[in-house]
């Protein structure tokens, strides 16, 4: 819990940044303290007794520990105790356990998880500050909620799931890296010396899988050539695999799937790069793309007898069954994340 460190080796002292230290904007000068808190590499923090004792039971224990220690350090009539961590990763803990007071007192940050997240959740568990962790654990529940939080640093993320072991985050970043633009060979975060190996290229084949199985469970629709709404009803169809266009509405016959209308595979085309950059899944966004026509398109269509009559009709079609295999597949690609995270 603490280091040993004789009074003859310990380095100077100097105190840590408010409201910790002891100038006029410190928590020492409204309220004096008694407890100095010295950081690894060398910072005392200048704190309160009944403070850390009301927000955690840890430091109880610790000062009938410190105060039986006949090697104790002292400074200015107060006892020092050392502690493991940095300087920065202590003030940031302090602040949080706090009561807010001061306006040098850092806040938790919703949009900016902090380069020293990771140290600072640890040492709240080391610690027991219960009210720190669970305000972490609240900033780390809101980014599993919200997308466009996931989707600023979903690798980051990732790592930082992994390394605290909270698999809702871990995930969510899965999920999240899907549909990302970011290179992760590029990338650069503080936790990245803290992840294994194992666990990078397990997120990347992971992201690599639903990308692929995604596009393979489209391609597969896009190809097929009729459909059925329900098991009374007789077969249709597509209007765009008909082998009669009319207008500027021609026929192309070296398209994946045979001959069919012009403006067909151009759309798939479009549709297999926006739906890429809009992964995984969501209902909505995969009928919105679906339907939705380049106006060079519209016209193709509206020049010809054999489209355009059906054509918005069965896009719509096209979507229903396209959203309703992506869930399928989404629902059990979640269920693989799951598998691969616990191994």
């Amino acid at each position: 819990m603490s280091v040993p460190v004789s009074a003859a080796n310990a380095p100077p002292p100097q105190d840590a940044p408010a409201p910790f230290s002891t100038g006029a904007d410190s928590f020492h000068a409204t309220n004096p303290t008694d407890l100095i808190l010295r950081s690894v590499d060398g910072f005392d923090f200048h704190v309160h007794k009944d403070v850390l004792q009301f927000a955690s039971s840890c430091f109880k224990d610790m000062f009938v520990v410190s105060n039986g220690d006949a090697e104790h350090i002292v400074r200015d009539g107060k006892p020092v105790i050392v502690l493991t961590e940095r300087m920065s990763v202590l003030h940031k803990l302090f602040c949080y356990a706090y009561p807010s007071r001061s306006s040098t007192q850092a806040q938790v940050d919703i949009n900016y998880l902090d380069s020293d997240f990771v140290h600072i959740y640890r040492a709240a568990d080391k610690y027991n500050f219960v009210y720190v962790e669970k305000m972490l654990e609240d900033v780390i529940h809101r980014y599993v909620q919200t997308p466009f939080l996931l989707c600023l640093n979903p690798y980051r993320l990732f790592a930082i799931g992994r390394i605290l072991q909270l698999p809702a985050l871990c995930k969510a970043s899965v999920l999240s890296a899907v549909g990302s633009v970011q290179d992760p060979l590029t990338l650069s975060f503080p936790e990245m010396p803290l992840i294994s190996w194992t666990d990078a290229q397990k997120l990347l084949r992971l992201v690599d899988q639903y990308r692929a199985g995604a596009r393979a469970k489209l391609d597969t629709i896009f190809g097929a050539k009729a459909y059925q709404l329900s098991s009374t009803q007789p077969g249709k169809r597509f209007v765009w695999f008909l082998d009669e266009h009319s207008g500027s509405c021609s026929v192309n016959t070296q398209s994946e799937w045979g001959p069919c209308a012009e403006w067909f595979p151009l759309h798939v085309a479009k549709l297999r790069k926006t739906l890429s950059t809009s992964l995984p899944h969501q209902d909505v966004v995969t009928r919105a793309h679906i339907q939705e026509l380049d106006s060079s398109h519209r016209a193709m269509i509206n020049s010809c007898h054999q489209c355009s009559p059906l054509v918005t009709e069965q896009l719509k079609v096209l979507s229903d069954i396209s959203a309703a295999a992506l869930a399928q597949f989404h629902q059990a690609f979640e269920q693989q994340i799951d598998a691969h995270l616990a191994g």
